[in-house]
């Protein structure tokens, strides 16, 4: 099995989140089926499924969200996923959120190195970026422990760039 095809990290699997699924995530109420720690979704989450139905991208573009489910319980508690396609500079941007309840237990780095492993296995990926308001010191770490850099800062954003081993060595 290649990365990409890849849908489980150590306590973790990734299931692609669908139109429908999207659908149900902005909806009110949510209508999610099966279990869901608490504080899924939370509002980035479904700012992430509104975000994915504007883009109007299909039920088989890598490139979109997932669902992050615990492996041990089968519930849902975050999600992990990509803000579109690759730009003309060959990078994507990635986003994740993990439910209020299981926050603090290291599944946010797991999916985001997963996330990582599965963009970087598309070849037309070069830089993986993500950000931050200045004030989630959490995100901020989980980036850092994943080996995002600090790029930049402004209007209360920390912008990171995540550069694979083999653009790093050939810099």
């Amino acid at each position: 099995m290649t990365k990409a095809q890849r849908t489980r990290s150590a306590r973790l699997t990734y299931r692609r989140a669908t139109i429908d699924d999207a659908l149900r995530l902005v909806q009110e109420p949510v209508s999610i089926d099966g279990l869901r720690a608490g504080g899924y979704p939370d509002e980035g989450t479904r700012f992430f499924a509104l975000r994915l139905l504007e883009r109007g991208t299909d039920d088989t573009d890598i490139f979109g969200m997932y669902h992050v489910i615990d492996a041990a319980t089968g519930a849902l508690v975050g999600h992990v996923g990509f803000h579109g396609r690759p730009d003309d500079d060959h990078a994507v941007r990635i986003g994740y959120a993990i439910a209020r309840d299981v926050r603090g237990q290291g599944h946010a780095q797991e999916a985001v190195s997963w996330i990582i492993d599965l963009a970087l296995t598309q070849p037309v990926v070069e830089l993986v970026r993500a950000d931050t308001t200045q004030c989630n010191l959490r995100s901020q770490h989980v980036l850092e422990r994943t080996g995002f850099a600090l790029v930049r800062s402004e209007a209360g954003i920390r912008f990171y760039q995540y550069i694979p081993p083999r653009q790093a060595a050939a810099g």
